[in-house]
């Protein structure tokens, strides 16, 4: 099993910690919020420790349960 250790703080993401403004940490320890609409659709992505690991920013994998036309407009509303 791989260890699920932030390499920038030290944080163990099993033991469900994270250090805030870390950018390994990405602000959850193993699972967050659906990261399209915020937990509305009830999805929750799981974090990808390598990736995580290897490029020091925080990666998850995950699937939003909104129809694509309400995923789109949130994505316009937030980067617009």
């Amino acid at each position: 099993m791989t260890q699920a250790i932030c390499t920038l703080c030290g944080a163990d993401w099993r033991q469900d910690h994270w250090t805030p403004g870390c950018a390994e940490c990405g602000g959850f320890a193993m699972q967050t919020p659906c990261l399209v609409c915020g937990g509305a659709c009830g999805s929750i992505f799981l974090r990808s420790v390598h990736d995580s690991q290897d490029s020091g920013v925080a990666h998850w994998a995950g699937a939003c349960r909104l129809p694509l036309h309400e995923q789109m407009a949130i994505l316009r509303r937030r980067d617009g």
